[in-house]
């Protein structure tokens, strides 16, 4: 969560994580030592089978939410650097994309086969939304498999803090209230407790809406029993009771826990789905709340809403496909306008592109087919006798042309490039290149000079 934060700062040395003990620590270390770990482990794993491989051997997948912007997904890169994965063996893919490829895949493979119905509007030159529902985020995307048989997106990703952890939220909210001031103290001081509930609340979470119940029974161990206070409970709900070392919620009052992930992720969902729209794929932890799904059907009961055995491992199994055939998606919805600044030391060859002192290399909101690659050229004026020039490019996620006074610029990556002497006739010219590489864009800049590039 702290990477889907706003205006966070993701260097190394400032971006901090802190425990449940208050003991804070680099970002970078802790999501580095992650993956180290998952690393570790199936090499061990392998080598127990009698598997002997390298790393440069195995293509890595991280898998990110959509709605992340390029400088997390860039810190996810570093964390994987960090923990021995090289850049050239590393594959982003996006959690809802990879969602859809999984279902597009078992569609294709699977159910056909088994003559299952479920998965029937998720067929070829189909459009369909993929909401992906974690714990802290839900990220959700629209995609339309094309006659090839790969993905396109054809909506840019939404979504936000709705997660399942919003339940968690409202529910430790009220025990909060009920053990008083010193309450995280308390909790500190029994953890292993504190643990257990919040493992039996993940259950009941999802259980809640399945079958007819008046009463939600979560276990609580003795030093809860004792602390929390009776009388404030009751200012909850008269009916919630402690009995036999159980926590007994009417059924109603829990499921006000409920109300502000779904009223978020229904919102999400309305400005996806449109009437093109057939299909509604769940998929994510949270997806296997049975309140969630029912809220989804009767907010859109026109719609095929599926969420498929074991969502919550959806984009695991998606990722796999996705990291075996790249190819499977097609293009994405570019997020952020992407352009530079000319001055008087250059100008676009292309003037029409040249808008408000800001000339525009990719538009937010417009598809870009992934691995092809668009060139830009300028004019480097004839007067300008620099020996090196910078050419930058900045990003800005502003929903119209930005100008280049814009304040939500951001700088992307610049060029330090020789500039030739000019002699005789001719021009010089700066040539950028600009490519969707996966999740991420791939630049490159080179400089002419008469017949010759630099």
């Amino acid at each position: 969560m702290k990477l889907y934060e706003k205006n966070v700062t993701l260097e190394n040395t400032e971006l901090l994580l802190e425990d449940d003990q208050d003991r804070k620590k680099p970002a970078l270390i802790v999501f580095a030592d992650c993956i180290r770990s998952l690393k570790e482990n199936l090499f061990n794993k392998l080598q127990e089978q009698g598997v002997n491989i390298s790393t440069d051997q195995v293509r890595f997948i991280l898998t990110v939410p959509a709605i992340w912007d390029d400088e997390s997904r860039g810190f996810m890169i570093n964390a994987a650097n960090e923990a021995g994965i090289q850049k050239k063996h590393l594959l982003l893919s996006l959690e809802p994309e990879a969602a859809a490829v999984l279902c597009k895949e078992h569609h294709v493979d699977e159910y056909h086969k088994s003559g299952c119905q479920d998965l029937i509007n998720f067929d070829f030159c189909s459009e369909f939304v993929v909401a992906d529902l974690g714990g802290g985020t839900i990220d959700i995307t629209t995609n339309k498999i094309l006659p090839c048989g790969s993905l396109k997106e054809i909506k840019s990703a939404r979504g936000g803090d709705y997660g399942g952890s919003m339940v968690d939220r409202g529910f430790f909210d009220f025990l909060k209230d009920c053990i008083g001031s010193n309450y995280d103290d308390f909790i500190r001081e029994h953890l292993p407790e504190f643990h257990g509930l919040r493992h039996d609340l993940e259950i009941k979470k999802r259980q809640t809406g399945e079958v007819t119940q008046k009463c939600v029974s979560l276990t609580i161990a003795p030093a809860f029993e004792q602390k929390i206070d009776r009388s404030k409970m009751k200012e909850h709900n008269d009916r919630i009771q402690i009995r036999f070392g159980k926590l007994m919620i009417p059924v109603e009052y829990f499921q006000s826990f409920f109300r502000k992930p779904i009223e978020g992720i229904l919102r999400c969902l309305e400005e996806a789905v449109t009437d093109e729209i057939k299909s509604i794929l769940l998929v994510g932890g949270f997806a296997n709340s049975k309140l969630i799904y029912q809220a989804v059907k009767e907010k859109f009961p026109s719609k095929h809403v599926y969420c498929p055995p074991d969502a919550d491992l959806s984009v695991l199994k998606g990722a796999v496909i996705y990291g075996h055939n790249p190819d499977l998606v097609a293009s994405r919805i570019c997020r952020v306008w992407l352009g530079v600044i000319p001055n008087e030391d250059f100008s676009p060859v292309k003037k029409k592109d040249f808008k408000n002192n800001f000339y525009a290399l990719t538009q937010k909101g417009q598809p870009i087919t992934i691995d092809a690659r668009n060139y830009h050229r300028f004019i480097v004026d004839e007067n300008c006798d620099k020996e090196t020039f910078r050419l930058t490019v900045f990003s800005s996620e502003s929903d119209c042309l930005p100008t280049s006074t814009s304040e939500d610029l951001h700088h992307v990556i610049h060029f330090d490039l020789h500039l030739p002497e000019l002699k005789g006739a001719g021009k010089r010219m700066i040539e950028l290149a600009i490519k969707l590489k996966g999740t991420q864009f791939d630049f490159k800049a080179r400089v002419k000079t008469r017949s010759s590039w630099v």
